[in-house]
Parts: structure tokens; sequence; C-alpha cells
């Protein structure tokens, strides 16, 4: 795991010392790239899911109530 984390620290750091027209460029390449954009797409979701994840809820069928009217 060590290494995988100083691999991810050093690709991290290599991108954003990237000129922003070049980060730019390699973000649309890999959104391209449509097995990589559904890894991207779930590892956002699961990011978006932990903080969510101290929020107040609500059950659906109030939320779909306020939503008709």
């Amino acid at each position: 795991m060590a290494q995988s984390q100083g691999v991810a620290d050093g690709l991290w750091t290599a991108f954003r010392a990237l000129p922003r027209a070049s980060r730019e460029l390699f973000l649309e390449r890999m959104v391209a790239d449509v097995a990589l954009r559904r890894e991207l797409e779930d590892s956002l979701d699961l990011a978006v899911a932990r903080e969510r994840s101290t929020e107040p809820v609500r059950p659906l069928d109030e939320v779909l109530a306020e939503l008709e009217k």
C-alpha cells in the first residue's frame, strides 16, 4: 500500500505542476476514455456519499411531495 500511495502522490504532484492548459488537455483525455470515465464517476459518487453521510436524511416521500408543489 505504501508504494501505491507513493506513486499516487508522485502523479498528483506532477499533475499539479503542469500548466493549466496541459492539465485541461490531460483531463479531457481521461474523460474521453469510457472505461476510465466510468471509474472516475464511481469514485466521485463514493466521495460525495462519504461527504454527505453525516447530513440529516428525509424520507423520499417527503422530498417527492415537496417537488410536486
